[in-house]
């Protein structure tokens, strides 16, 4: 072994020495748990990286001051008020969409009506309207 594993080894070596009692079977445990599943690299030590990627969650999760009864309370509360926003926003959305619709439809009934209006020719207009006849030669 080269010195620098060499006093890696001495040092982890000393800090099992120097754990109590109680803690041993925590350090076993940890060693054992702390190896990757399956695979060709199954039972080896996982990489510092997901040490520290779990070392982090453990802290942002467990050790967070706001999961008292009062703050969770709080934070639904506030989750439930957003929710109410969110779908009164989404009924708005729906009713401008159905406006949109409607709209296109109404459009589409001047459009034809304009289109159909152009097909008749001035005699057939004049049979079909009631206006009569003096008032539109003016």
């Amino acid at each position: 072994m080269n010195t620098c594993l060499q006093i890696r080894h001495n040092d982890m070596f000393i800090y099992l020495l120097n754990l109590p009692d109680h803690q041993i079977f925590n350090a076993s445990a940890l060693l054992q748990m702390m190896t990757y599943p399956q695979r060709d690299r199954k039972e080896e030590i996982i990489s510092i990286y997901l040490q520290k990627k779990t070392y982090e969650f453990i802290n942002a999760s467990f050790y967070k001051n706001n999961y008292t009864i009062s703050a969770l309370e709080l934070k639904n509360k506030n989750l439930n008020w957003h929710l109410k926003r969110l779908k009164s926003s989404r009924s708005l959305l729906v009713q401008v969409a159905r406006a949109k619709q409607s709209k296109k439809k109404q459009v589409s009934k001047i459009q034809a009506s304009i289109h159909k209006a152009n097909k008749v020719h001035e005699p057939q207009y004049m049979q079909q309207s009631n206006i009569p006849k003096p008032f539109i030669n003016l």
